[in-house]
């Protein structure tokens, strides 16, 4: 049976998590999703004042976009990039007003965050709202974002997976140690445990030939972002083909897509590919403009429910 759930960028001055989630939960989805940036460095900034939007330009040398190849000098950020909600404190806030709605983030940038504080926090928020915690992740493709982090962009994605494997020994041991080239830390207890056996599940957000190896290697399933339909494909292909090289039961692997649905043959061509969750972007506003766009989404949804 697939899944369906939602996701918008959430700020103070749009619909609040809260009250996204009570509609959301009354309309019958299934799950809830919310971005992460911390901030938008401002060195690569024209100088030109944001436009009527909010929204900014950068200059765009030496980077991929949003981990995109482009022609273009520059790139911009929307208004709401800037002016975000933390995700965790917006799911914390969601999830105290729910009962069978989940949650997730689309994307968290685990790297921005210190990993042992890191791992109690996601604990403590699976726990409280009683299991219902998921994290989309990715490796960040802002270096500048990083740099203010402390993270070298060329080895994002070795500190992710060991930032990855470090929770989830903190999570599952009651003395923990990890000893990796970035992470690293001596025998300690940290008993603030998840919810759900071994913590909640790691979906890798973002699609590429290495990202399709890395779902398989270290991570419970693949949030894959807007794209193609050839480009979902192939990748949902790939990644059951290493799967099978490596000996991975696809049962193991949970394949959610993310972006705008149009209509009922849109979401069939995606349930098709072999996606087990649809996660349908709302854009962003206030009730009066969210709401028609859930009610949307709930009628392409009850067209398969029991599917």
């Amino acid at each position: 049976m697939v899944n369906f759930g939602v996701f918008m960028f959430c700020t103070a001055n749009t619909m609040q998590p809260a009250e996204l989630a009570i509609a959301a939960e009354d309309l019958g989805f299934e799950s809830l999703y919310f971005p992460e940036h911390t901030h938008i460095p401002m060195r690569r900034w024209n100088g030109e004042p944001p436009d009527r939007y909010g929204t900014v330009t950068l200059n765009r040398e030496g980077i991929r976009p949003y981990g995109r190849p482009s022609d273009s000098d520059t790139f911009t950020f929307a208004e709401e990039y800037i002016s975000l909600y933390d995700p965790f404190i917006a799911i914390a806030n969601a999830a105290a007003v729910t009962s069978e709605l989940n949650f997730g983030t689309a994307i968290s940038l685990i790297n921005q965050h210190d990993v042992i504080t890191f791992a109690r926090e996601l604990a403590s928020l699976d726990r409280i709202s009683q299991g219902r915690l998921s994290i989309g992740f990715g490796g960040g493709w802002f270096p500048d974002e990083m740099a203010d982090h402390g993270i070298p962009f060329e080895h994002r994605w070795q500190i992710a997976r060991e930032r990855i494997e470090a929770m989830r020994v903190l999570w599952t041991k009651k003395e923990c140690e990890y000893h990796g080239e970035f992470v690293d830390f001596d025998k300690c207890w940290m008993d603030m445990k998840p919810m759900r056996r071994g913590g909640p599940p790691f979906l890798l957000g973002t699609n590429s030939k290495p990202a399709h190896r890395r779902v398989v290697e270290y991570c419970d399933g693949w949030l894959a972002p807007p794209g193609t339909p050839d480009m979902l494909r192939e990748g949902i292909e790939r990644i059951r083909r290493i799967a099978d090289e490596k000996g991975r039961s696809m049962d193991t692997i949970d394949l959610n897509v993310l972006g705008p649905v149009t209509d009922e043959k849109h979401a069939e061509s995606l349930i098709e590919m072999g996606f087990d969750r649809l996660i349908m972007w709302l854009h962003i506003g206030t009730p009066t403009d969210v709401i028609p766009q859930l009610k949307k989404y709930a009628r392409i949804k009850a067209a398969f429910e029991g599917a």
